[in-house]
């Protein structure tokens, strides 16, 4: 039918619907990072950031990979009448790879190195818990976003997020926690979004116990596997910094890092993770229904709305960082800044990857993604090793922006059999020159204001405006598209 054809439009509408369960994390994040500059040092903060890198390094290991194949194969399973056997199946291989990682958590915790983990070892056993808990929440998340419920997706995250915080500073300040507190509250949260919202939402029809889910299975992992290494390659890439950091530099330099990459890096995540929360599921469905040519020119539409969400954003992070971190950051946290314009940079490259490598994904050339990310991962490891002695934690965010690039252009490349990926060139060099023209004028507006919430406020605002003119001025957006835009909106929510 017409009526449910996907297009950019629709992708944009249902990203509007996910932002509330994206921008209250995003938000709690920067909060946190302003609540334990207080609270902390920044050695404290480093033990903490590299604790939740190993979290997150479990989680590669069991629910990001899982994730994926939820998202690209539920909805042809769905099609064939067969949803109840692929989620027992999935259920079937979460937990094992949960028991897997937690064994490999807990070893880590007594055997590992103390080179390598003995400053931040008493903080493992609650992180090995929180990684427990949080692969059991976003496993459900993925179900709800291949079954095209955004709405619930926004409650489940928004309750989690909204109340870690004012259960972290509780044990913080009425229980004597210290920083491995935040791993508590983050579980706690994780286990009571998931029983009261994620798992009751999920809608699968009752399993008729037929066990021949063999086929399944084997789906999942060939496609789930070259993902799973494609996944841990990336943490490496993405992580291989803050460990170099922690061996040359000391767990001081770990912490000014984490602030930094944290108030830099989350707002751009939320915009370009909330919009690929309704792209990756939409591009499948499209291309399973729809077929190539609709799909290449979704995916045209879907990379005009990544750089005009993107663009103005990467510019104010770089130039208004100076602001940022004085009011966002305290003590010597705040000097965190010289980092940003590099962070940002290297945030909008790696957010232009998640649409780059769709050629592959839909292809279901997974193994291709494997050796291309082996690539990235060395030069990412090349940069490091050369630039962090030389530059420190700014080192570190120059050699993020290198491989990320590599990356980028690689996927490109090898998708372009599969899939045609055009790139909108006169809409993005509009964008772009809109996006310098804001960026003048904050450099210039900056200096010449105190920096406090209300300027940065203003700054933004201005920025904002300047930005918007100039496109309407060049004609890449016009005033109708505006106008049916808040009409679509409005009869979307029931307005």
């Amino acid at each position: 039918m017409a009526g449910d054809k996907t297009t950019a439009s629709s992708v944009g509408r249902d990203a509007l619907l996910y932002l509330p369960g994206r921008a209250v994390p995003a938000v709690v994040q920067i909060l946190t990072i302003t609540v334990l500059t207080a609270y902390f040092s920044t050695e404290e903060i480093g033990r903490y950031e590299l604790s939740v890198r190993f979290l997150l390094f479990l989680a590669t290991l069991s629910a990001l990979w899982l994730n994926m194949g939820v998202l690209r194969l539920y909805p042809a399973y769905a099609l064939q009448g067969r949803a109840a056997a692929f989620a027992r199946e999935t259920r079937r291989i979460r937990w094992g790879t949960v028991a897997l990682g937690a064994l490999v958590g807990l070893g880590v915790w007594r055997f590992g190195p103390d080179s390598m983990f003995g400053s931040y070892r008493d903080l493992l056993p609650a992180a090995v818990f929180a990684f427990g808990a949080y692969t059991l929440f976003e496993m459900g998340l993925s179900f709800l976003r291949a079954q095209h419920r955004p709405g619930i997706y926004s409650i489940a995250t928004t309750l989690n997020a909204g109340l870690r915080l004012p259960l972290a500073m509780l044990l913080f300040t009425a229980f004597g926690f210290g920083i491995g507190g935040m791993f508590w509250a983050l579980s706690g949260m994780y286990i009571v979004a998931y029983v009261c919202i994620v798992r009751p939402s999920i809608h699968v029809p009752q399993d008729s116990g037929n066990p021949d889910g063999a086929d399944i299975l084997k789906d999942m992992l060939a496609y789930g596997v070259p993902i799973l290494g494609v996944q841990l390659l990336n943490f490496f890439m993405n992580n291989l910094d803050r460990y170099l950091l922690k061996l040359w530099e000391g767990d001081d330099a770990v912490g000014l890092y984490a602030v930094a990459s944290n108030l830099v890096e989350q707002p751009m995540t939320l915009v370009f993770q909330t919009f690929a929360l309704a792209v990756i599921p939409s591009v499948s469905r499209c291309w399973e229904s729809q077929g190539r040519a609709d799909t290449e020119d979704l995916i045209e539409g879907v990379v005009r709305t990544f750089f005009l969400l993107c663009a103005p954003l990467l510019t104010m992070l770089a130039v208004l960082a100076p602001s940022i971190f004085a009011v966002l950051a305290h003590g010597e946290s705040s000097g965190a800044y010289v980092a940003a314009p590099w962070l940002a940079a290297a945030s909008f490259v790696y957010g232009f990857s998640y649409f780059a490598n769709l050629g592959l994904h839909l292809s279901k050339r997974t193994g291709i993604l494997l050796v291309i990310t082996v690539a990235a991962v060395g030069v990412n490891a090349a940069a490091n090793y050369w630039l962090i002695p030389q530059h420190g934690f700014i080192g570190a965010g120059i050699a993020r922006v290198v491989s990320n690039g590599v990356l980028v252009v690689f996927f490109l490349m090898a998708g372009a059999r599969s899939l045609q990926f055009r790139l909108p060139w006169l809409a993005m060099f509009r964008i772009t020159a809109a996006s310098a023209a804001a960026g003048v004028l904050l450099f210039l507006l900056q200096s010449r204001l105190p920096a406090n919430i209300f300027t940065l406020a203003l700054l933004g605002g201005i920025g904002m405006a300047v930005f918007g003119g100039a496109l309407l001025a060049s004609g890449e957006v016009k005033w109708s598209d505006l106008r049916r835009g808040a009409a679509a909106l409005r009869r979307r929510t029931g307005g």
